[in-house]
């Protein structure tokens, strides 16, 4: 196994860690939402895990990151739809085969001048990847099952949900297996790395 791809697995790790922790964050926030009486006790932990929730999925954000600037290959698709500029376009395809010095090199620019380029070209390449990905999923869902698709995704938890839509936690956990399975049959069908990774909700 080569150093990168070591360091693609330490990531990769990361990742799937914090995914795990959100997880069991969400769990134990939902069993402490559902008290009808809280102690002082109980409000004080639910401020702490509601803070350590914004935290980890902050640090999911930047794994992400990481992970999309160091290691993810571009497809000509994503070149192609991102709305990118022409120098974009340009170093986006030369940074599939060169490192940034490279191509900072080739072009006669400074490293950090190539470095910004494909930093904003990844943006947008991600932001089209999410739309398309999203897009895909939504058109699946029931206008309800949407909605809550969207609130999951702002890591709402199913209390929080249900209270907003005026239904049940119960219904909130039986849409979210609905979704969820509707979500793994959208993986088993794309036909490109990034739709078979569209993470379910938690």
């Amino acid at each position: 196994m080569t150093e990168t791809a070591k360091e693609f697995g330490t990531w990769m790790d990361m990742k799937i860690s914090c995914k795990e922790s959100k997880r069991s964050l969400n769990k134990s926030i939902e069993k402490l939402e559902s008290k009808n009486e809280k102690t002082i006790y109980d409000i004080v932990d639910l401020d702490i895990e509601r803070e350590m929730r914004r935290d980890v999925a902050e640090a999911q954000k930047i794994i992400e990151q990481k992970l999309l600037y160091e290691f993810n290959t571009l497809s000509e698709e994503d070149i192609r739809n991102a709305r990118l500029t022409e120098k974009e376009v340009l170093v986006a395809r030369l940074r599939q085969s060169k490192t940034i010095r490279e191509i900072a090199g080739e072009l006669g620019c400074f490293v950090n001048n190539i470095f910004e380029i494909y930093k904003s070209a990844l943006k947008k390449i991600e932001r089209y990847r999410r739309l398309k990905d999203t897009e895909k999923i939504l058109s699946n869902l029931s206008p309800q099952q949407r909605t809550i698709y969207k609130l999951l995704k702002q890591n709402k938890s199913n209390n929080e949900i249900a209270k907003e839509l005026c239904t049940t936690s119960a219904n909130i956990r039986k849409q979210k297996s609905i979704i969820n399975k509707k979500i793994k049959c959208y993986q088993n069908t794309c036909t490109n790395n990034y739709g078979r990774g569209a993470s379910k909700i938690n």
